[in-house]
């Protein structure tokens, strides 16, 4: 299918023009992962873009050599006033660039809406504009969805990009969450998140699904949907590997923390969790009381620390040395130096999470104060 220069829907929807990638564009023939290419002819990728001209290229390419033909990838340019579209029209792919900013979840049901995804293709992937697929990352996903014929989703791992200490953190929070929490909900079928740079969907579940704009984190909210309507099995799979550029400052990890728990008491109060007694809704009750208990311990250290200081030396001591446990086996595991480097920084981004958690509560679930602007942070 390829649309050029036509107006949908009115003055704010256009489709840009596909132009063939010059050579010095496309990633080395020898790379591309041709063991794949028999497998994606029913899969396409969306990737959702706003001001990404920085990093757009690097995730188009990273999904070509993944075995991906330009023909099934689908870039929304959401009204940015960077060269994002032309980034993406260099190598060749579908490019749907909108006038005015819509928002992320509805800019991926428009291209869905306009190019007939859901009835075109087996497997919708959406990939972030700021993340690079792995070479293996959809024969992965594929050869999932065929072990486990029940899947409505398949969610990959999530690694963080280097860069200082605080993306060593946030590697370090991807890694410790998706080997002990995601693998065991994964087990219970109870995945909570299928995080929205390393997603794939059904086609025929998708388009039952709402994108809802209100929301800060769709993805959440969309994984909800699954579970609460039944349509089938979240997955959880390990070896389909993304890498993802998260922000690069402590203001910018923060911000980037409250949106995503904003987000949480945002889908927990749409989806009524943890209410209905489902098993999903235990899962989530465990979760919540963990984190409240964490973020009134690390609110009232200052206190704990004044009137019982031995006591508090020895927890963080013993907390220290598990992190370190946990730090050097990650680092050795992924080969990522930075986090065993970086690692006694931790504790202060937990002290700022652990605090935010608890203010966003308090924010979004006592006080119901309209939800925050969408942050995007910095890119490097």
């Amino acid at each position: 299918m390829e649309l050029t220069n036509q107006q949908i829907g009115g003055s704010n929807y256009f489709v840009g023009p596909t132009s063939p990638s010059t050579e010095s564009d496309q990633p080395e023939l020898e790379s591309i992962n041709r063991a794949a290419l028999d497998h994606l002819n029913s899969l396409c990728v969306v990737i959702p873009a706003k001001n990404e001209g920085r990093v757009l290229a690097k995730s188009i390419v990273s999904v070509l050599t993944a075995g991906c033909a330009p023909q099934d990838i689908y870039v929304i340019d959401d009204g940015s006033s960077d060269d994002t579209a032309g980034s993406a029209r260099q190598l060749g792919v579908h490019v749907l660039s909108n006038h005015t900013s819509i928002g992320k979840a509805p800019s991926i049901r428009r291209a869905i809406e306009l190019f007939d995804l859901c009835s075109r293709y087996e497997y919708i992937s959406v990939v972030d504009a700021d993340t690079q697929v792995d070479r293996d990352y959809f024969q992965s996903l594929v050869a999932s969805f065929k072990a486990n014929p029940k899947a409505a989703l398949v969610c990959g791992r999530v690694e963080s990009l280097p860069c200082n200490w605080a993306t060593a953190g946030r590697a370090f929070d991807y890694l410790f969450g998706q080997s002990v929490h995601k693998n065991g909900q994964n087990k219970m079928k109870v995945v909570l998140v299928a995080p929205g740079c390393a997603s794939t969907w059904k086609a025929d579940v998708l388009v039952r699904l709402e994108c809802d704009p209100a929301m800060l984190t769709e993805d959440m909210d969309m994984t909800v949907q699954i579970h609460r309507q039944r349509l089938g099995e979240i997955v959880y799979e390990s070896k389909a590997i993304v890498y993802t550029q998260d922000p690069n400052t402590l203001r910018g990890y923060v911000r980037q923390s409250y949106r995503w728990y904003f987000g949480l008491w945002q889908v927990l109060r749409k989806h009524s969790l943890p209410f209905r007694f489902k098993r999903l809704d235990f899962e989530v009750a465990l979760l919540v009381l963990e984190g409240l208990i964490f973020s009134a311990a690390f609110a009232a250290s200052p206190i704990i620390i004044m009137l019982a200081p031995r006591t508090a030396l020895s927890i963080a001591v013993a907390d220290q040395v598990m992190m370190a446990v946990f730090a050097l086996y990650f680092a050795f595991k992924t080969r990522r130096k930075d986090i065993a480097l970086y690692f006694p920084a931790f504790a202060v981004l937990r002290y700022a999470t652990s605090l935010v958690f608890g203010w966003t509560f308090i924010k979004a679930v006592i006080f119901r104060v309209p939800r925050p602007d969408w942050f995007t942070p910095a890119r490097y």
